[in-house]
């Protein structure tokens, strides 16, 4: 159920807040929750009965949408509102924190387990590819690279 929130109208992991655009046009409410309701998959039968209006007045809303963010499609206009924060999931600033806060490691062989392989070089043929092996040294300490010839 689509619920009134502090700066607009959420529904699901998604909130729409009444915005001026680029085209100095301002979104609606009823247009802001059929956003909403699109964003979430709702098509605009499903979005009439979640806004409690007709399916045609959802199609009103998008024309209107259509009109104030300058294009014809409901992927584009929803990434322009996106944009300009008209819609923004609501759990993405935990996702912001969770890939900002772990330690991130950028070595190849840290991640890669032992005894695997990987390819070097391409040569245009997956059966022709170098491959190159990654196991440990001989003290187990340093990790060392067997170069494997190529697959015919």
């Amino acid at each position: 159920m689509i619920t009134r929130t502090e700066h607009g109208y959420a529904l699901g992991h998604w909130e729409g807040i009444p915005t001026l655009l680029e085209s100095g046009r301002k979104l609606t409410p009823g247009e802001v929750r059929a956003a909403v309701c699109r964003a979430n998959g709702l098509n605009a039968a499903d979005a009439g009965r979640e806004l409690h209006c007709s399916k045609n007045t959802v199609y009103q809303y998008w024309k209107s949408i259509y009109f104030k963010t300058g294009c014809d499609d409901v992927v584009v206009a929803i990434n322009k509102m996106i944009e300009v924060g008209a819609l923004h999931r609501l759990q993405l600033l935990l996702i912001v924190v969770a890939l900002f806060g772990a330690a991130v490691s950028g070595s190849d062989d840290v991640l890669r387990p032992r005894g695997q392989a990987r390819i070097t070089a391409r040569t245009g043929r997956t059966r022709r590819d170098e491959l190159c092996e990654i196991g440990s040294g001989p003290d187990g300490s340093i990790p060392s690279t067997t170069h494997l010839g190529a697959l015919s």
